[in-house]
């Protein structure tokens, strides 16, 4: 049975889909993986700046967070056992969410 996960970083739900938050030099990055339209969302201090259809078991998206490249991706991973996020700046690990299922 699916159970909902909610936390300050992650929620996850069948209706809502996968929903990940993280901070980068004081600056809010959320990223929306739509569970039914397969739309992939990320918004910086609340601007959409990303809205693309994504039918990956992971996406990459550059973003431009605080005058940085910030290389984010995101998805399912292990059999679809887990979810991830990994944000990076110039190939270097800044921000890593990761929740076995």
């Amino acid at each position: 049975m699916f159970n909902s996960i909610s936390n300050d970083n992650i929620s996850l739900s069948i209706r809502e889909g996968l929903l990940l938050r993280f901070r980068h030099k004081g600056r809010e990055v959320v990223v929306h993986n739509a569970a039914w339209s397969f739309r992939e969302k990320i918004w910086v201090d609340g601007d959409l700046v990303i809205n693309e259809l994504g039918v990956r078991m992971a996406s990459t998206h550059v973003l431009n967070v605080a005058g940085d490249a910030v290389e984010v991706t995101f998805g399912y991973r292990k059999g679809m056992t887990e979810i991830f996020l990994e944000a990076r700046v110039d190939d270097q690990l800044i921000h890593t969410i990761s929740h076995e299922l």
